[in-house]
């Protein structure tokens, strides 16, 4: 009985890890842990940071985390050329589980304990 529950266990991580590895990067939050997740900038590289408001609509649904405004912050944009300022996504952990999200292009996976 043990052996088929451990062959169980690593026929299911055979499916849920290789899913969340296709990401482009993950992060691993712990319930009620919270963390950034991505950044938004505005319409071209000069742009101001967009708010918080503006972007809203735009974030992929989740039923692992909710999103808040992260303030704005500098990052490391490929497309820009450097370092930019943009409007940081805070997302707070509120069930366990793995996902990947898209956000402006990027695939983000998202793993809760």
């Amino acid at each position: 009985m043990k052996r088929a529950i451990s062959w169980g266990v690593c026929a299911l991580s055979l499916f849920v890890t290789p899913a969340i590895a296709q990401a482009g990067s993950v992060e691993k939050l712990k319930l009620g842990e919270s963390k950034v997740l991505a950044s938004y900038i505005g319409g071209d590289c000069g742009a101001p940071a967009p708010s918080f408001e503006a972007i809203e609509s735009f974030l992929p649904a989740s039923k692992l985390v909710i999103y808040s405004d992260g303030g704005v912050g500098a990052f490391e944009s490929q497309r820009c050329g450097g370092e930019i300022e943009g409007r940081q996504v805070l997302a707070t952990a509120v069930k366990p589980g793995t996902e990947i999200k898209i956000f402006q292009a990027k695939r983000v996976g998202v793993k809760v304990d």
